[in-house]
């Protein structure tokens, strides 16, 4: 009798803090290295598991998503119940589901969403520093909040791309952009898109900052955007206050 293969999709939430980011890399910690070293125990069987959203050093997520295939004819339930045992408390599988055989989770997504997370009132808790970009000057959020209208539609984001991107081109459609209240010194900002640059999130909220900040005339946000040079833009936030909050499918 054939062993059927399954496709299985993960929910993942994490604390990025101690891994070198998604991505499985040979000597570093990391999410992927850490689930799968762990799914091969669970399964008994190499896995191969692909993630939504290569998420870069110190990034949080809430909504990552991940799918590996597997022979193994344990239940989802043992395999959920197994991951959650097994794996360290800084990440949680919020969810195990059989999906259709063609679903992945990286290709099969059609957008994405981000939350960043400003702290902006003096002094910052140190119970939050791992998650929140603390700036301890002011900063005018009725700019922030203007400057973001200048970051939605369909726009070459060349100028909020770092180097080492593998895409083809930089056309992405950011269809939301929003600052939204915290319960307590700051904000965030969040955006969705149908993809996202190496760096976009993290170095448009710099530039975004700076014209909170008063140190980028809010009139030069379009001048950056057409003039597709990085240099142009603001320095890139710091890792720590960007959390993958969800990942969309059809």
């Amino acid at each position: 009798m054939a062993i059927t293969e399954r496709n299985i999709c993960l929910l993942i939430a994490y604390d990025g803090t101690r891994y070198q980011g998604w991505q499985k890399q040979k000597e570093d910690l990391t999410i992927q290295g850490t689930i799968e070293e762990i799914l091969t125990r669970i399964t008994q069987q190499p896995v191969s598991l692909f993630g939504a959203g290569r998420t870069d050093a110190g990034v949080h997520a809430w909504g990552q998503v991940a799918s590996f295939r597997t022979t193994s004819e344990l239940r989802i339930e043992k395999i959920e119940a197994a991951l959650r045992a097994l794996l360290p408390r800084d990440i949680l599988i919020r969810q195990v589901r059989q999906v259709e055989p063609d679903f992945h989770a990286r290709y099969s997504s059609k957008a994405k969403v981000y939350d960043y997370f400003i702290w902006n009132q003096t002094p910052c808790t140190p119970f939050l520093r791992h998650f929140v970009w603390f700036v301890q000057e002011p900063i005018e959020v009725s700019l922030v909040k203007a400057g973001l209208s200048f970051l939605k539609g369909e726009k070459d984001f060349s100028a909020f791309q770092s180097k080492g991107s593998e895409v083809s081109h930089a056309v992405r459609i950011v269809s939301q952009a929003l600052l939204l209240p915290v319960p307590w010194g700051g904000f965030r900002l969040r955006f969705k898109a149908d993809g996202f640059l190496r760096h976009m999130v993290r170095n448009m909220v710099g530039t975004l900052i700076r014209v909170g900040l008063k140190r980028t005339p809010i009139e030069e946000l379009e001048e950056i955007i057409l003039s597709k040079d990085r240099s142009r833009a603001g320095e890139m936030a710091p890792a720590q206050g960007l959390f993958l909050r969800k990942v969309l499918y059809p």
